[in-house]
């Protein structure tokens, strides 16, 4: 996973993108607790201010645990295919015990119940991050729409819209690695999705506005700007 450097107008990432405050540190895009070691070599990487490169820590760690142990469909760390994540509930028994709580079956089916303003912030601070990284533009404002679910409740056509690449007619800014992709890789304008790594995440932004994120083969999002 090699990205080109950005090139396009840097007065588009003179300050933090969740928060518009003073550039303090760097972040990983997707953070890494998304992700399992040994990480690829070359992450996306964006400004921020300290507050918020710290601020979103707890959140994140929840919806990794969260997806993880929807998958497995249990909260026990021993049931846990990634270590990360047994790791993060066998250090932390308050979130483990959150999680059991929300956990209940239906006709022995595991459901968790979702924590639902939590999941989304760090969501839509992923969905951020990627279209300040690909298209150099920064989403300051709440995007106009926002939607998740699981991946495995998509019918067949959803699916095949979801994965599709969303083709404009305009082109992406000038330097940004969205075009670049486009002269040097040949990539659609719509540019292509990236995979972080195989099975664990993938995203696609394109310039029309929207930000697609798969985490896990598991759970998909999008953000629509304008």
């Amino acid at each position: 996973m090699i990205h080109p450097q950005n090139l396009g107008d840097k007065r588009q990432s003179q300050s933090c993108i969740y928060c518009t405050g003073k550039i303090e540190s760097r972040e990983h895009v997707p953070s890494r607790v998304f992700l399992d070691e040994p990480f690829p070599a070359d992450l996306p990487v964006i400004n921020v201010c300290e507050e918020c490169n710290l601020g979103y820590s707890l959140d994140e760690e929840y919806a990794a645990s969260l997806i993880e142990c929807a998958r497995v469909g249990g909260v026990d760390p021993s049931l846990m295919q990634r270590d990360k994540v047994r790791r993060i509930l066998l250090r932390k028994p308050q979130l483990s015990d959150r999680l059991k709580r929300a956990m209940t079956a239906t006709a022995g089916v595991p459901a968790f119940s979702i924590e639902s303003e939590r999941f989304e912030r760090v969501l839509i601070k992923l969905a951020r991050g990627h279209a300040l990284f690909e298209q150099n533009e920064p989403r300051f404002d709440a995007p106009k729409e926002f939607n998740f679910g699981l991946l495995s409740m998509f019918s067949d056509e959803s699916r095949r819209a979801f994965e599709s690449i969303p083709l404009s007619g305009i082109l992406p800014e000038v330097g940004s690695r969205a075009m670049q992709r486009m002269l040097i890789e040949g990539a659609e304008a719509g540019t292509p999705w990236i995979e972080v790594q195989p099975d664990r995440y993938r995203y696609m932004s394109s310039n029309l506005g929207n930000v697609r994120i798969v985490l896990s083969e598991y759970i998909w999002c999008e953000a629509i700007w304008d």
